[in-house]
């Protein structure tokens, strides 16, 4: 959550930075200059098949062929759940802006997103959960046309950073202060399946940011406007950038996609 703060705040204090230094001198005092700062909600259309399926049904691990009778795969019956439904996810976050001249805006995005699936094993009575996160901050220069007194359209670019997280959570019965230790074991304790305890498990990894966006901004009334940005995320997850909780490499990890298009709206209150 601090890193998330950390994030917005870096965004929002650039914008406000450039909102500082755009003041019109005498000789500009007719050109516009404006900035503001809102909440955005961003549609992020990542592809299905670009997800970690495979590690989700496990079935890059190569040293235990299980099959079925039939000779099937049945990695996706022992994991219990078979992998994420649709191909999109909703990101929140907030955005800063600032005009610093009469056709050149800045502005800085944090967004962040999550999808999850779960699943009940009734024969081993445990839950399994997967969760995918992931947070990022992106710096974008425009150049901007003026469509009569309230409206602007632009084109420009972004780069920034971010991070992706996949969380394996599974469990036995509630979560408890006390059952939290069992998998650790306790001496002179022989736990039966049923209390097995809870295992997590956290993969994370940076990745580089570039997007290419198109914007369309209209001023509602004196303080309060709307602003709908398009564009394609440029990105992707190298195999040697997984880590176990943040720190150990991962070996035999696979790459993961973050192309995709996105659409963000957002409201703000500035000029």
């Amino acid at each position: 959550m601090k890193s998330k703060i950390n994030l917005f705040v870096f965004c929002v204090l650039t914008a406000f930075s450039a909102m500082i230094m755009a003041q019109p001198s005498s000789a500009q005092s007719g050109a516009f200059y404006g900035g503001g700062i809102g909440f955005v909600g961003s549609f992020e259309a990542l592809s299905v098949t670009d997800w970690p399926q495979e590690i989700i049904r496990l079935s890059n691990i190569n040293n235990a062929n299980l099959t079925n009778e039939t000779g099937t795969d049945i990695y996706p019956a022992l994991m219990g759940i078979a992998g994420f439904d649709g191909n999109g996810v909703m990101a929140y976050g907030g955005q800063g802006f600032g005009q610093i001249t009469e056709h050149i805006r800045l502005s800085g995005t944090a967004l962040f997103g999550s999808k999850s699936i779960s699943n009940y094993i009734e024969e081993t009575s445990q839950t399994r959960s997967i969760t995918i996160k992931f947070v990022k901050s992106i710096l974008n220069t425009e150049y901007l046309w003026q469509w009569g007194r309230n409206a602007q359209f632009g084109v420009g670019a972004g780069i920034g950073i971010g991070r992706v997280s996949l969380t394996i959570l599974q469990r036995t019965s509630d979560i408890t202060w006390e059952r939290i230790w069992l998998p650790f074991g306790v001496e002179g304790y022989d736990p039966s399946i049923d209390e097995l305890g809870i295992h997590s498990t956290n993969a994370s990894a940076l990745f580089v940011i570039a997007q290419p966006i198109v914007s369309f901004k209209y001023q509602l009334t004196t303080w309060i406007g709307l602003r709908v940005t398009g564009g394609y995320q440029i990105s992707r997850v190298g195999a040697d950038a997984w880590r176990l909780n943040g720190e150990h490499a991962i070996a035999g990890a696979e790459p993961m996609s973050m192309m995709t298009p996105f659409l963000r709206g957002m409201v703000y209150f500035g000029i």
